[in-house]
């Protein structure tokens, strides 16, 4: 399909065409313009044109400038010596365009071992980060085990101690036999009042002995037994003796002086106001 200049920059746009607009051309007979020996290249293929671009532009415009100032095969095809040197100069442009070659290719292979080598680099820094942290990991362990290890080493080292104190200290004291009459005579033993720790529990099956009477457990029967009580039962006897302040002599005591002296005050100021 043919589009003319005006339908592309109309409906030109960034996400459609990303090949600048190309016009249409004739060539002459036996014209051969120089600008289309870079037909081959486009945008993302050589163009905009970068320093290795322009380096190979100049490089085949000089192979052409040669190749134009050499004589005709037709003509020195009877001279040897001609022909010879055609060749040689030949010879010595495939040598130089293997060369430049040969320098493309060991430069793309430093590149990519440059690049090997950062990854090879990346790789062994990864892998050096994920075995110190499965180090770390190993080493927080051990020493977790080995504080427990610790800690339950002192355990049974405190108890070992105490065990031969206990047995030190039996050794010292005289063996005595069991005294009943004075384990009941005093009312702190063992017989009134076992020690828990030696797996005596006074207080077990004690709910055995708790009165259970429905006057009072019940709201109903509180009332009951309320009402079988005698008033007299019901009203308080005790009497406050009321407080004397002054003595027989008539003298105020020294427990109200101070609070005697406050009444006081509050009446001043009470006339004062």
């Amino acid at each position: 399909m043919y589009a003319s200049k005006k339908v592309q920059t109309d409906y030109r746009d960034s996400e459609a065409q990303t090949d600048p607009y190309s016009p249409p051309y004739v060539i002459k007979v036996g014209d051969t313009p120089e600008v289309l020996t870079l037909a081959t290249l486009g945008i993302g293929r050589g163009l905009p044109a970068g320093l290795h671009d322009v380096e190979m532009i100049e490089r085949a415009r000089e192979r052409r400038q040669i190749e134009a100032n050499l004589e005709p095969f037709s003509e020195i095809a009877n001279d040897p010596k001609k022909v010879a040197k055609r060749r040689k100069i030949l010879q010595n442009l495939e040598l130089r365009e293997w060369h430049y070659r040969e320098r493309e290719v060991e430069a793309l292979q430093e590149v990519r071992m440059k690049v090997l080598v950062q990854l090879l680099r990346k790789r062994e820094e990864h892998q050096q980060e994920i075995t110190a942290k499965r180090l770390d990991r190993i080493w927080e362990e051990r020493c977790n085990e080995k504080e427990a290890r610790c800690k339950a080493i002192q355990q049974r080292y405190i108890t070992a101690l105490r065990k031969l104190v206990c047995k030190r200290l039996a050794s010292k004291e005289p063996s005595r036999k069991r005294d009943m009459i004075k384990e009941y005579a005093t009312p702190s033993s063992q017989s009134f009042a076992p020690l828990t720790r030696l797996g005596v529990f006074p207080d077990r099956g004690s709910e055995n002995y708790v009165v259970k009477n429905a006057y009072l457990n019940t709201y109903e029967g509180l009332l009951e037994l309320e009402a079988s009580l005698a008033r007299s039962a019901l009203q308080p006897r005790i009497h406050i003796k009321p407080m004397e302040m002054y003595t027989k002599d008539g003298f105020l005591r020294r427990a109200f002086r101070h609070q005697e002296e406050l009444a006081r005050l509050q009446e001043v100021s009470n006339l004062l106001s």
